[in-house]
C-alpha cells in the first residue's frame, strides 16, 4: 500500500511552518521571505515546501506548474497556517502528546496498520514520520481553532431549518452525494463596480482555459483562491449537506466531467467540475445504549494514575460492584455520572473515534478495559443494541447541518482575511505579497 495518498488526504496541503523566532542567528544564514508578527518564514523553507506540493501534484498525476506559479499560493498558505496556530495559542488550544499520538494511532487504524507500519510505510514513500508528526499536530491544531472559533459560531435557527425542509418537500429533492472539484475567483472586500467587473473577466478567462481542455488541477492551483486550490480544487465526496446552495443547484444539473458556469456568491465567482454523483438515503439506524465512568487527565492527576484508578474500579466490576454506583462515586463526566453513568442511546459519530471503536467492539453487558480517548481514562459498558427509524432526526439533522455548511465557506474566508488584515506582515520581496 502507498502512503502518499494518507499522507495527502490528512495533512500534506496543511502546510509545514518552521516557528522561530525573527531574532535567531542561525536564520540570519537563510533569506528571510516574509514576518508574520514575530515569526518568519525563509526561503529554504518556501523551497521545501513548494517542492513537496509540487511531487504530490505529480503523484497525483495531475500536471504540475511551475515554482513560479506554486510560489504565492504556498506562500500565501504558509503565511494562513502559521496566523491560525499562532491564534490558538493565544485561545489555549493546544494539542497534548497523547493526543497527538491517538490521533496518529486513529489515521494508522483507518488504513489497517499500526504505528510502526504507518512509520515505515511512509519513510518507503520518501516522508519523515517527524515531519509527518509535526504536520498532524498542525492540521489538528488548525481544526480545531476553525471550529471553535468560526464554525461553532454559526447558528441555524429552527425556523431556517423548517423553511428548508419545507422547500425541499414541495421540490422533492434528494439528498445526492457529490465528487467536486472547484475554483473560486475571490473579490476583494468593499469591492466597487470596476473592481467586481474585473474579477468576472478574469473568473470567464479561466472558464475559458477549462472549456479549451486546460487540465482543472492545473488551473485550480495557478488560478484559484480557494481552501482547497493546491489540491487541484478537489472537494472531495460531499452530501448535498455539506454544500452552499449555489453548489447543489449547480451540481445537480452537470452530468460526469462537465463544467458549471460562473457562480457569483458574496466571496466571488465559482466554477465546478462534477466527477461522480450518487443518492446517499439512510433512515434504518443503529442505535447503542452505554454508560461509562470517566478519569480526567490534568494537573491533579497524570496519565498513569487515571489508569490505575481504573483499573482498580475495573476488578471491582469484575468481582460484582454495580457499575452505575461506582459511575456515581468515581466519574468526573459530570453530564453522566448521576444518571449512573449512562450516555443513553446513541447512533454512530456521536462520540471520539476512540470512543466508538470500543463501544462497537463489545458485546451486550460487557465491560471494556481501561481505554484512553482525548477526555481522559475510560470504564465502558454496553446495555443493549436495537435498530430504530430516524427519518425524521436524520432529515433535521441534515437541514441543520447544510445549512450551517452554506454559511461556513463565507464565514471562514471572513475570518482568514481579518487574521490577515489585523496581522504584522512584511514581505522582503514585494513581488510574494498577495495580490
Amino acid at each position: 500500500m502507498r502512503l502518499k495518498q494518507v499522507f495527502t488526504a490528512f495533512i500534506i496541503f496543511t502546510v509545514s511552518l518552521a516557528f522561530s523566532p525573527a531574532t535567531t542567528s542561525a536564520e540570519s544564514l537563510d533569506k528571510i521571505v516574509v514576518e508574520i508578527n514575530n515569526q518568519i518564514i525563509t526561503e529554504s523553507e518556501l523551497q521545501k515546501r513548494i517542492a513537496d506540493i509540487r511531487q504530490q501534484i505529480l503523484s497525483r498525476k495531475s500536471a504540475a506548474p511551475s515554482s513560479t506559479q506554486l510560489r504565492n499560493k504556498v506562500l500565501d498558505r504558509m503565511v494562513l497556517d502559521l496566523l491560525q496556530v499562532e491564534h490558538a495559542k493565544q485561545f489555549g488550544i493546544r494539542l497534548t502528546q497523547a493526543d497527538l499520538n491517538m490521533r496518529i494511532e486513529s489515521i494508522a487504524q483507518k488504513n489497517k496498520l499500526s504505528v510502526p507500519q504507518l512509520r515505515q510505510a511512509l519513510l518507503k514513500d520518501g516522508i519523515n514520520f517527524a515531519d509527518f508528526r509535526q504536520q498532524i499536530e498542525r492540521d489538528t491544531i488548525i481544526s480545531r481553532v476553525q471550529k471553535g472559533l468560526v464554525f461553532d459560531k454559526i447558528k441555524v435557527s429552527d425556523h431556517e431549518i423548517e423553511q428548508f425542509l419545507l422547500h425541499q418537500k414541495k421540490s422533492g429533492s434528494k439528498d445526492n452525494r457529490y465528487h467536486l472539484s472547484h475554483i473560486l475567483i475571490a473579490v476583494p472586500e468593499n469591492a466597487n463596480s470596476e473592481s467586481l467587473k474585473k474579477v468576472r473577466n478574469k473568473a470567464q478567462s479561466v472558464l475559458k482555459k477549462l472549456h479549451a481542455g486546460q487540465d482543472f488541477d492545473k488551473i485550480a492551483i495557478e488560478y484559484s483562491n480557494g481552501q482547497k486550490a493546491l489540491e487541484g480544487g478537489d472537494l472531495g465526496w460531499r452530501s448535498a449537506t455539506e454544500l452552499p446552495s449555489l453548489f447543489v443547484s449547480a451540481a445537480s444539473k452537470l452530468k460526469k466531467g462537465q463544467l458549471s458556469g460562473l457562480i457569483q456568491s458574496p466571496s466571488g465567482f465559482h466554477i465546478l467540475k462534477l466527477h461522480a454523483k450518487d443518492s446517499q438515503q439512510q433512515v434504518i439506524v443503529e442505535e447503542t445504549l452505554v454508560r461509562h465512568i470517566l478519569i480526567k487527565v490534568d494537573a491533579i492527576t497524570n496519565d498513569k494514575s487515571a489508569r490505575e484508578k481504573l483499573e482498580a474500579l475495573h476488578k471491582q466490576l469484575k468481582a460484582g460492584a454495580d457499575f452505575a454506583k461506582l459511575a456515581r462515586q468515581h466519574s468526573e463526566d459530570s453530564g453522566s455520572k448521576s444518571n449512573g453513568g449512562s450516555l443513553g442511546w446513541s447512533v454512530a459519530g456521536s462520540f471520539v473515534p476512540q470512543f466508538e471503536a470500543v463501544m462497537k467492539s463489545l458485546k451486550k453487558q460487557q465491560i471494556s478495559q481501561p481505554f484512553r480517548t482525548t477526555y481522559g481514562w475510560h470504564l465502558m459498558q454496553v446495555l443493549d443494541r436495537r435498530q430504530s427509524d430516524k427519518t425524521k432526526i436524520i432529515m433535521r439533522n441534515k437541514a441543520h447541518q447544510k445549512i450551517q455548511a452554506s454559511k461556513a465557506d463565507e464565514a471562514l474566508e471572513l475570518w482568514l482575511r481579518r487574521l490577515r488584515d489585523e496581522a504584522y506582515i512584511k514581505y522582503h520581496n514585494p513581488a510574494d505579497a498577495p495580490g
